[in-house]
Order: C-alpha cells, then structure tokens, then sequence
C-alpha cells in the first residue's frame, strides 16, 4: 500500500472541489493523497476525493465520488487510499461524511480490485462502531456504493435525482422486463417510503452540505446506540 499525507490546499481554486465550499468554514483543507499528486491533483485522486476540512471549528472528514473519473468507481489504488483515510480518521476521531455518486467496483481492473474494494466495508464498520459517518446519495449510486450508502448513521438523497440499486439499470431490465421503471424503483424517494433506506430527501447538493453543517455544528451530536436515536436528534435539530 501507498504512503499518503496530509497536504494544505485551497479548495476554492480547484475547480472540481468547488462544489465542497459551502461545507466547510474555510476553503483551506487537507488533501490526503500520495505526494506526487500535487502535480495533478484530480488525477491522483482517481476518482475518490479524501479531504479533511473543518465545521464551525471542528475537523470533518470528505470523502467524495468524482463520477467523471472512471464514473467515481472504486479501483485497487482509490480503494486503498479511502481504507487507509478512514484508519486515520478513526485514530483523530473525526466524524466522516460521504458523497456518493458512483458505478461501483471498477471491474474493469479485473478481479483483483474486489478484495481492495470491500475491505472499505469493513474499515468502515469499524470506523463507524466510535465515530459519526453520514452518507449522501447525490446520483446513481450503484453496487458498492449502495451498501456503503447503508451503513451511514444518517442518511440524505436528492429527489428526483439519486438512485439506490445493487445493479444498474441494463441488468434489472434483463431480470424483471423493459416495461420496469429502473428510475421510479430505484429512485430514493421510493427508498424512503419503502423502508427508510433514505431518512431525508432534499433538493440538491447544497441543501444536504447545509443540513450536514447544522448537525455537525451541534456539540452534542455524537454517534449514537442507534440509527433511530440519531435520526430523532437530527430531526430535532432540522426543526
């Protein structure tokens, strides 16, 4: 496995980290990445951007699906890269949250890349025992990123936007017929009613970086027990 470091940038000069701006109190955060990439930070990200920034003077932790690199896929190097992220934010104590918008496992790496890409699952489990990890669907979010999605405490989707399936839409088609709506089933506004997969749907991504803001801000939202306890703190703070 790579080493990677913590380097000081100014996301508001980078072009596709812009969008993280309103996230975060300063545009000043911490790229975690191997030290060549400062050449071409995009690249180097391969996909999966790992940042640290801070809210309302607390350490955050960004990781992000960047869906025009390879359609935000988890390969062998990226996948690495987020297990290793989510070591060290486990070890600082510093809550996580996730943007996902992605194909999955990037098989076009071949079978080598499923045991890099599923080890995130477990780093995640064990960094989510301890620390408060919230996901956001803010696309498709297919294969891995599905069951990454699952394991937020909390969990945001962008109506009429986002969708939630284990496979895209070719193969469903092939299992249960092209008169299927893939969009309407997979979408997660049927994912919230069926069976609050999704605990809050939004209009964009803005709307989701400012909710996350307002929880993260509050000093007494910590991980709970339960996904039930946390959803009702959440709400509290939303109302």
């Amino acid at each position: 496995m790579k080493k990677y470091y913590f380097f000081h940038g100014d996301i508001s000069e980078v072009v596709f980290l812009r969008q993280y701006s309103n996230l975060f109190d300063s545009p000043i955060c911490s790229f975690y990445i191997n030290p060549e990439s400062q050449k071409n930070l995009r690249f180097e990200f391969d996909g999966l951007i790992t940042m640290v920034g801070k809210i309302n003077g607390r350490e955050v932790g960004l990781l992000g699906c960047d869906f025009k690199i390879y359609g935000g896929s988890f390969g062998v190097e990226s996948s690495d890269r987020v297990c290793a992220f989510l070591k060290e934010m486990r070890k600082r104590e510093i809550p996580v949250v996730f943007f996902l918008e992605t194909i999955g496992v990037r098989i076009m790496e071949g079978r080598k890349v499923f045991p890099h890409a599923f080890k995130i699952l477990k780093e995640l489990k064990d960094f989510s025992e301890e620390n408060l990890f919230l996901t956001a669907a803010t696309g498709s979010c297919l294969g891995l990123g599905a069951l990454i999605f699952e394991l937020g405490d909390y969990r945001f989707g962008i109506k009429s936007k986002s969708t939630l399936n284990l496979t895209g839409p070719e193969v469903f088609k092939m299992f249960f017929g092209k008169s299927v709506d893939f969009d309407e089933l997979a979408s997660v506004e049927k994912q919230q009613h069926v069976h609050s997969l999704v605990h809050e749907n939004l209009n964009d991504k803005q709307e989701i970086m400012s909710r996350m803001r307002d929880v993260l801000s509050h000093k007494n939202v910590v991980r709970s027990e339960s996904t039930r306890e946390l959803s009702e703190v959440m709400y509290y703070h939303a109302n």
